[in-house]
């Protein structure tokens, strides 16, 4: 499971719609490339709670990224989806 700090504008959404955005954000990241996506709903201070940083890898926004590019970059097929989300205050958490 996966955790991240939302940025202030997004909490003030409806849950369901909130959600939605998330999920596609994601997926435009982690499937598409598109990195920039995640500054769109990302607090910048945000700390990573992944489950599978890098050795030394910053746990923050920008470490992320990284993150995610190096699992594109290794795997240039690999597809990801999201199983459940979780929207609790600033906080987001998927599976």
């Amino acid at each position: 499971m996966d955790s991240f700090q939302l940025k202030q504008v997004e909490k003030k959404m409806p849950s369901e719609e909130l959600k939605t955005r998330m999920l596609n954000t994601f997926m435009d990241a982690f499937n598409n490339g598109n990195l920039a996506a995640l500054d769109g709903i990302c607090a910048p201070n945000m700390l990573d709670h992944s489950t599978a940083p890098a050795p030394g890898q910053p746990n923050d926004l920008e470490g992320f990224k990284k993150r995610v590019n190096g699992h594109r970059v290794g795997i240039p097929d690999l597809h990801f989806s999201i199983m459940n989300m979780i929207i609790e205050g600033d906080l987001l958490a998927f599976q």
